[in-house]
C-alpha cells in the first residue's frame, strides 16, 4: 500500500475515533492498536533523510510532505488518546541504524551529502521528540535516558544552533516532572562539555545549563567554577575572532552572565575569586557594550545580595569600576548603570579612602564628555565630601591622581575639580579689563566675552550660577589659560610648607606622568611650567629636571628664562651649568657668553668675554692665551676654556 494512502487511512481512523469519543466515553480502537500507531508515526517522522539516502530519486519534497502529514497524525492521536506506551529503545535503535545508514551512503555516487542529510533527519528527530515530550509520553523518554544522551551527542556532533534550541526546548519540557534520571544524565554531560576546550561545546554546554537552572531546583553550584574558567577562556578568544564565531562566543558569555547573576548568593570564596577576575577582564578589553552591561548588572545583583560581603570588600568594587571608567572604551550613552552602581559604591561606603578618591576622579574626567550628565553634581558632591572646599588639598589631588586623565585633557580635567571646590553661597562679580582680548586667542576671548554678557543679562550673582555653565563649556584652550591665569594667585595664598609640598608633587608630575607630546600646543607640561614661570614666589624645580623637560617636551622658550632667574633670584652656580647646557644646544651664542659672564670671578675673564660679544677675536684670542698660561685665573678655567672653543 501506498505510504501517502496509508497516512490518509489512519488520519480517518484518528478522526473516526475522535468522533466515536464525543459520542461515548469508550474508544473502538484497541489499546495495543494505539500503540503501534503512536509508534508508527514516531518511526515514519524520519522518513525524509533516511529514504532518499536510500532512494535517491525520491524527492526531498516528496517525502517532506509525508514526514509532515505524519507528525501532524501524532499530534492529534497524542492529544485524543492521552497516555500510551512509547517504546523509547526501538525508537532510539531505530534512529541510530537511520544515521549509520545515512553515512554508509555518504561516499555511493549520486547519494546527498552525508551532513546534510544527518541534519535533516536530526531535526525530524527532535520535532518527533518534542512533540512526545509535550504529552504524558514523556515519562517513557525519561525512564530511557540514554536517548536525551544520543540525541545531545549527535546534536553537538553537527554544530547546529537551531537543533541545539530545539533539544534544550525538549529537555526543558522533559524536566517539567521529576525526572532524577535525566538529571543525572545532564549534569555528566554539562561536566563533560564545561571541562572540555571547545567553544562548540561550550555554546551548547551553557544554553544546556541555562534550560536546567530556569525549570528546575537541581543545584547548579557544582558547574560554577567550570562556568567561571569558561567564560574567561571565551573573554581571551572574543579579543581576536572577527565575524559569525566572534557573535556565537559573545552570546555564549551573556547566556553564561545570566546564569550567574541569578545564583551569585550560591556562590563560594573560590567562585567569587574567579568572578571578581572575569569582571575585570570584561572591563578592561575592548568588549562589546553589550558584555559591559551584562557584567554591571553582576556587579549590581551582587550589591544587592550582600552589600558586606568580605569577599567583595570597597577596594574591590573600586577597583572593577575603575577599570570600565579608565579605558575609556564605554560609551557615554550607555554609561547610566555604571554610574548609578558607581554612585551607590561610593555614597554608601566610607572605607579605603584612597580607592574611592581614585575611581571618583576618574568618573569626573569620564563625565567631560558630557559636563551636563544628571549624575555629575552628584559626583561633585562626593568629591567634596572627601576632599572639601581647600583648594590646595585639591591641587595636590590633581597632581598626584593624573592617571585618571588623559593628557590632553589634563588642564579641563584639573580646572573642572578646582572650580567645583567653591562654596555656592559665594557671591562673585565678575569684570574683564578692556584689553583682555590681546591675553587670550581669538576663540577664548569670543567665549569669554559671550559668557559676559551672559552673565550680566542674567543679572547672575551666586557662584554655582556663574560656574555650571563655564564647567560645562569650557574648552581645551580655555581650561588652558585659565589654568595658567589662576594658579600664580592660588600659590601666593598657600604658606610656605604648602608651597614645598606642592612644589615636590609638581617635581613628580613632570618627571613621571607624561609622555612625549611636543606638537600638542596646549600639552600639560607646557601648561604647568607656564603656570609656575608665572607664579611669585617662584617654585623651584630642580634645574636638572628643567633641563630634561625643556629637551623632551620642546619647552626651550618656557625654561631658559625660568632658570636664568633661578640664578638671579639663588646664584646657584648648578643652575647655570643647566642653563649653559641648554643655550649651547639652542646654538644662542650671545646668550651664552652672558651666562658665563656672569659666573666669571675675575675681571680679566670679564673683560676677554666682552672682546668676545662684540665679535672682537684678534683682542679677545689674545686676552685669552695670556689668562690661560697664567695659575692665578684657575678659578675661571673652564670658562676661559669654553671661550677658547668659541674663538
Amino acid at each position: 500500500m501506498p505510504k501517502k494512502t496509508l497516512l490518509d487511512l489512519t488520519a480517518l481512523m484518528i478522526e473516526w475515533s475522535q468522533r466515536h469519543a464525543e459520542e461515548s466515553s469508550e474508544s473502538y480502537i484497541a489499546a495495543h492498536h494505539k500503540e503501534m500507531l503512536i509508534n508508527f508515526f514516531a518511526r515514519f517522522g524520519q522518513a525524509p533523510a533516511l529514504y532518499i539516502s536510500k532512494q535517491p530519486q525520491r524527492s526531498f519534497e516528496q517525502m517532506n510532505f509525508l514526514s509532515t502529514k505524519c507528525q501532524q497524525n501524532l499530534k492529534r492521536a497524542l492529544s485524543l488518546w492521552g497516555d500510551v506506551n512509547f517504546k523509547a529503545k526501538n525508537w532510539t535503535d531505530a534512529l541510530k541504524k537511520c544515521m549509520n545508514l545515512v553515512q554508509q551512503n555518504q561516499n555511493q555516487p549520486h547519494r546527498t551529502n552525508v551532513i546534510d542529510s544527518q541534519r535533516k533527519l536530526l531535526i525530524r528527530s527532535l520535532d518527533i521528540i518534542k512533540i512526545l515530550s509535550e504529552h504524558p509520553t514523556r515519562n517513557a523518554i525519561i525512564q530511557y535516558p540514554d536517548l536525551v544522551r544520543y540525541l545531545a551527542s549527535q546534536v553537538k556532533a553537527n554544530e547546529y544552533p537551531n537543533m541545539i534550541k530545539l533539544l534544550c526546548d525538549i529537555i526543558s519540557n522533559l524536566l517539567e516532572v521529576p525526572a532524577n534520571e535525566i538529571l543525572m544524565l545532564l549534569n555528566e554531560i554539562l561536566e563533560s562539555s564545561l571541562s572540555n576546550d571547545c567553544t562548540q561545546n561550550y555554546s551548547w554546554a551553557v544554553k544546556l545549563l541555562a534550560v536546567i537552572s530556569e525549570v528546575s531546583p537541581i543545584d547548579i553550584t557544582i558547574h560554577m567554577k567550570n562556568l567561571l574558567l569558561m567564560c574567561s577562556s571565551l573573554i581571551k578568544e572574543i579579543q581576536q575572532d572577527m565575524g559569525p564565531i566572534k557573535d556565537m562566543k559573545i552570546d555564549t558569555l551573556l547566556t553564561a552572565l545570566k546564569i550567574i547573576h541569578n545564583n551569585i548568593t550560591a556562590l563560594n570564596e573560590d567562585h567569587k575569586k574567579i568572578l571578581k577576575h572575569l569582571l575585570s577582564s570584561i572591563f578592561e578589553c575592548k568588549t562589546e557594550s553589550k558584555l559591559i552591561m551584562e557584567g554591571c548588572k553582576v556587579i549590581e545583583i551582587w550589591l544587592e545580595s550582600s552589600e558586606n560581603d568580605p569577599m567583595f570588600t570597597t577596594k574591590d568594587k573600586c577597583s572593577l569600576l575603575l577599570n570600565l571608567f579608565k579605558s575609556f572604551r564605554l560609551e557615554i550613552s550607555h554609561a547610566s548603570v555604571p554610574l548609578e552602581i558607581a554612585l551607590r559604591v561610593l555614597s554608601n561606603n566610607k572605607d579605603s579612602f584612597e580607592p574611592r578618591i581614585t575611581l571618583c576622579k576618574n568618573i569626573l574626567h569620564f563625565l567631560l564628555k558630557d559636563p551636563a550628565h544628571s549624575l555629575k553634581p552628584e559626583f561633585d558632591r562626593v568629591l567634596k565630601e572627601m576632599l572639601g572646599t581647600s583648594v590646595w588639598r585639591r591641587l595636590i589631588f590633581v597632581t598626584e591622581q593624573l592617571d585618571a586623565a588623559e593628557p590632553k585633557a589634563w588642564a579641563k580635567s584639573s580646572v573642572d575639580l578646582l572650580l567645583g571646590c567653591l562654596e555656592e553661597g559665594v557671591v562673585v562679580r565678575p569684570q574683564l579689563s578692556d584689553d583682555f582680548e590681546d591675553s587670550f586667542d581669538r576663540d577664548t576671548a569670543e567665549f569669554l566675552r559671550q559668557h559676559q554678557w551672559y552673565i550680566h543679562h542674567n543679572s547672575l550673582k551666586s557662584a554655582s550660577d556663574v560656574l555650571k555653565p563655564l564647567r560645562q563649556m569650557i574648552n581645551l584652550p580655555a581650561a588652558h589659560y585659565f589654568f595658567c591665569y589662576i594658579f600664580p594667585q592660588l600659590w601666593s595664598t598657600f604658606s610656605t610648607s604648602q608651597q614645598s609640598t606642592l612644589a615636590h608633587s609638581l617635581e613628580n608630575l613632570l618627571l613621571n606622568r607624561f609622555s612625549v607630546e611636543s606638537s600638542f600646543q596646549y600639552f600639560p607640561v607646557k601648561t604647568i611650567l607656564i603656570s609656575i614661570a608665572s607664579s611669585y614666589p617662584q617654585p623651584v624645580i630642580r634645574p636638572e629636571i628643567l633641563q630634561f623637560l625643556a629637551k623632551t617636551h620642546n619647552a626651550w622658550n618656557i625654561v631658559i628664562p625660568m632658570l636664568e632667574s633661578y640664578y638671579e633670584g639663588f646664584g646657584d652656580r648648578k643652575n647655570n651649568i643647566y642653563l649653559e647646557n641648554l643655550l649651547e644646544r639652542l646654538n644662542e651664542k650671545e646668550q651664552l657668553v652672558g651666562s658665563w659672564i656672569s659666573r666669571a670671578v675675575n675681571p680679566e675673564t670679564v673683560e676677554a668675554l666682552s672682546h668676545l660679544v662684540v665679535g672682537n677675536w684678534i683682542d679677545c684670542r689674545a686676552k685669552l692665551e695670556q689668562l690661560l698660561q697664567n695659575e692665578n685665573y684657575l678659578n675661571d678655567m673652564e670658562i676661559l676654556q669654553k671661550a677658547w672653543v668659541q674663538c
